[in-house]
């Protein structure tokens, strides 16, 4: 099978090109594989991407307001710099089906600031 966007050969059993990472179209009478109908990793990418921006504004809204231990803020940051980390190499490899790398971006970016805030205050 040909891919439909840069015409290479693209094996029947595939999820993606290997060469533009386009989803192949088949035919109509021959469904796509079941794993292909379920799983979209820009989709969940996505996802952890946003959750990487909100656990970081959690966090500042928790450090600001003095709510809970500081344990807590901790915990919160690095749950957000983590998620934004991972949520990154796939949204690189599927660009044209992400339109968050912002998100993903500014939680990475507020996670840092705010372990550095948290951390270097107390050396």
């Amino acid at each position: 099978m040909n891919c439909p966007q840069c015409g290479s050969d693209v094996p029947t059993d595939a999820l993606e090109c290997p060469n533009c990472h386009a989803l192949p179209l088949y035919p109509e009478d021959m469904p796509p594989p079941a794993n292909q109908q379920d799983y979209n990793p820009a989709l969940v990418m996505n996802g952890m991407a946003i959750a990487s921006s909100v656990l970081s504004l959690a966090s500042i809204v928790c450090i600001f307001s003095r709510y809970g231990d500081p344990a807590i803020w901790i915990g919160l940051t690095i749950v957000s710099l983590v998620l934004g980390i991972i949520s990154l190499d796939p949204i690189k490899k599927y660009p044209a089906r992400s339109k968050v790398i912002g998100f993903a971006i500014a939680g990475i970016a507020l996670a840092l600031l705010l372990l550095a805030a948290i951390i270097l205050p107390g050396l």
